[in-house]
């Protein structure tokens, strides 16, 4: 009985069994996978043939690529390397973009700030509480209020008593609250002289006074602050005064105050 030999295709690396005639010599083979043909003899292929293009050449005990595809390969690699780092720049523009789109303080008015100008600090400390034009940012807004307020600036005044007394950008304070809504009731702040009010009546930060309560009340109101005017009227409805009860309503209706929603 013959023997069995095994090869493998030059084109594809396919195993090819054949059997083993030494008197024949040369022995032609065909594989079935790839259609190539060829000589054999002693393991060494002779007059090689393939009716397609050659995926592979034989070197061992396993098929290896041919330099076409190798060059194929190196170069897709590089692209999509490119491609990549592509991909990343577009990011970073469109974050550097988004990022310019963002206004900041005027530059000008900042300056003047950084110099010492308390109504320069005063706006953007607002612009930081408010969030216009840049995001919300209660701890830069406190900060530029603190430097405004020192100087004497009412609204910041006011504005400082407010943030530590709802705790923005930095925790409760009612003292500090107290102590700011005082400076800018004093000098006439009637949104400072209506808080100060509240304080002295719920005994915030302050020794409870119900006298110094209705004393910055009816400051307050007398100054307009339509808030004011409904709840001295309203105090003064509780008291029986008619008269001075409508007198104080009225003048909070005719600014357009309603009682804000439970």
């Amino acid at each position: 009985m013959n023997s069995i030999n095994v090869t493998i295709c030059p084109g594809c690396g396919q195993k090819i069994g054949f059997p083993v005639e030494p008197d024949l010599g040369a022995v032609h083979l065909h594989c079935p996978k790839c259609h190539s043909t060829w000589d054999y003899n002693e393991n060494k292929p002779m007059n090689f043939k393939s009716s397609a293009k050659p995926t592979a050449t034989f070197t061992g005990s396993a098929p290896t690529k041919t330099m076409p595809e190798a060059k194929y390969q190196w170069s897709a690699s590089i692209l999509a390397n490119y491609k990549k780092v592509a991909l990343v720049c577009v990011c970073l523009l469109i974050v550097y973009i988004a990022y310019r789109s963002i206004p900041s303080p005027n530059r000008e008015l900042l300056k003047a700030a950084e110099q010492g100008d308390a109504g320069a600090q005063y706006k953007i400390g607002l612009v930081y509480y408010l969030g216009e034009g840049v995001g919300k940012d209660h701890a830069q807004a406190l900060e530029w209020f603190l430097k405004s307020a020192k100087q004497g600036d009412i609204k910041s005044q006011h504005y400082l008593g407010r943030m530590y007394y709802l705790g923005q950008g930095s925790k409760k304070d009612y003292s500090q609250a107290f102590e700011w809504f005082r400076k800018a009731a004093e000098q006439g702040n009637p949104r400072a002289q209506y808080s100060l009010s509240i304080m002295y009546e719920q005994g915030q930060g302050v020794e409870r006074s119900n006298y110094q309560a209705f004393v910055w009340l009816y400051k307050a109101a007398e100054q307009g602050d339509p808030e004011a005017q409904f709840y001295l009227g309203l105090k003064y409805l509780k008291r029986g005064d008619l008269d001075q009860a409508s007198r104080w309503m009225d003048e909070a209706h005719d600014q357009g105050y309603q009682l804000p929603k439970p």
